[in-house]
């Protein structure tokens, strides 16, 4: 997709494929490589994350996610342009021209849509009424279903029977791993 750059420095010629293969390249992984140092910076956010953010949170970090798909998909179909070319009959030259227009085009499109979709997603209203209206608790059986009052109650105090229960559990799991030690100690 690069135009037929050359140039000349003394005897040496640098072509277009130096600029596609070593310069297109070192600006995406460069871009891979300082996204981080580059978003601690705009945000002013330095402390450490465990947790994804949801995209509609970061609409401008998600909108340039997108656009950077975008234009690394339009180069990646550039790169077989020929085959687009056969498969739907059109001259290689006419695709080429697409794809260079949709390079300039279509990233700052995917930009702009994604972020207004993601600022519409956390501007809208939380729902009126959702299906889930309390804890879902699990069974005995493996099942689920929502906890009724008495069950939520129930769990907020512990009985004493229960504490008795959990300490016997913990006695017969403590046993049980001690007889899967010896099992294991060969003479």
């Amino acid at each position: 997709l690069m135009p037929p750059w050359e140039t000349r420095i003394g005897p040496v010629v640098i072509n277009n494929i130096f600029y596609s293969g070593v310069v297109v390249a070192g600006i995406i992984f460069g871009g891979l490589y300082a996204i981080p140092w580059l978003d601690r910076k705009f945000t002013g956010d330095y402390d450490d994350h465990n947790l994804l953010d949801r995209p509609r949170d970061v609409p401008i970090r998600t909108a340039l996610g997108a656009a950077s798909i975008m234009a690394v998909s339009i180069l990646f179909v550039g790169g077989g342009q020929d085959i687009v070319a056969r498969t739907f009959d059109i001259s290689v030259g006419r695709v080429t021209t697409v794809l260079q227009i949709a390079f300039l085009v279509l990233p700052p499109i995917t930009f702009l849509v994604t972020r207004h979709i993601c600022i519409s997603l956390r501007d809208r209203p939380g729902p009126d009424r959702t299906e889930r209206r309390g804890p879902v608790v699990r069974t005995a059986g493996g099942g689920y279903h929502a906890a009724s009052d008495d069950e939520l109650a129930a769990a907020a105090e512990p009985s004493e029977g229960t504490a008795e229960a959990e300490t016997s559990n913990e006695a017969t799991s403590e046993t049980a791993d001690q007889a899967t030690d010896e099992s294991t100690v060969t003479p």
